[in-house]
């Protein structure tokens, strides 16, 4: 039963009875009709990957909800426009690098609307990349974080303002 499910879901392989994808209802079929390409992260209750789409031939990111099936029935999907090599979560957004050498952040809010909750995607910006990287191998992770930075003359009472950055490594 092991090995069926590490063929049923391999997107979890490590762990597949702590997996919520590890019941008798995971099929491989909901999982044939994509390859992920810039890994996994968990946000809140939800799985975000970015994959590729080998029926429709688009990149895409998709949220599913951590206790549904990968079913594209329980997917909220949104298409890229190029294939995703690294991916990252920071608060309610998702950072992408793509083959292109450009990051896309997207902000992500939950909605409680039905019985299940449900997660919405939206592009915040599009940022190219290729002037500083010579090739998109050469970054090797991708990550937000919150800096702060002093802003005014006096030292008295400095003026904290938050920002988040991307930080390629």
């Amino acid at each position: 039963l092991g090995a069926v499910k590490q063929l049923c879901c391999p997107l979890i392989p490590v762990f597949p009875e702590l997996s919520p994808f590890s019941s008798p209802q995971c099929y491989f079929l909901q999982e044939q009709n994509m390859a992920v390409t810039g890994g996994l992260a968990w946000w809140n209750d939800f799985i975000v990957l970015a994959c590729y789409n080998l029926i429709d031939h688009q990149e895409e990111l998709r949220l599913y909800l951590r206790s549904s099936n990968l079913d594209n029935v329980f997917a909220h999907i949104t298409k890229v426009q190029s294939e995703t090599l690294l991916i990252n979560v920071f608060r309610d957004m998702v950072i992408l690098f793509r083959v292109d050498c450009s990051i896309c952040l997207y902000s992500i809010d939950r909605r409680d609307d039905g019985p299940n909750p449900t997660a919405n995607v939206q592009v915040l910006q599009e940022v190219s990349m290729s002037r500083y990287i010579p090739h998109p191998s050469l970054v090797i992770s991708v990550t937000l974080t919150s800096v702060r930075t002093e802003t005014g003359i006096t030292f008295k009472m400095p003026q904290q303002v938050p920002v988040e950055m991307p930080v390629l490594q």
